[in-house]
């Protein structure tokens, strides 16, 4: 597999984590359920904030997470108000 195929199972199993409710999988969880090394994670984002800001960057996740966040209450936010929201949950900054 090539890294841009690396990067993506890894970038999806986190999405997989977050939308089952673990807004900050570890990368050594992340790699485990792609079938990598956390050191490949590693190489491949730096940081873990780096992979979890890969990962909410799509609107799935985006939706899960506010759905744990805001239930029912979610369909007030904005989509910008929705994203910072997200930022901040995942990131711990807006």
């Amino acid at each position: 597999m090539t890294s841009r195929h690396t990067r993506a199972a890894i970038v999806a199993a986190c999405r997989r984590m977050m939308q089952a409710g673990r807004l900050r999988p570890t990368m050594r969880a992340c790699c485990a359920c792609a079938g990598w090394s956390r050191s490949t994670g590693h190489r491949t984002f730096g940081p873990v904030a780096a992979l979890h800001r890969a990962a909410i960057d799509d609107i799935a996740t985006q939706h899960a997470i506010l759905r744990r966040i805001l239930g029912a209450e979610r369909g007030a936010l904005g989509l910008n108000a929705g994203r910072r929201m997200v930022k901040g949950a995942v990131l711990g900054r807006a």
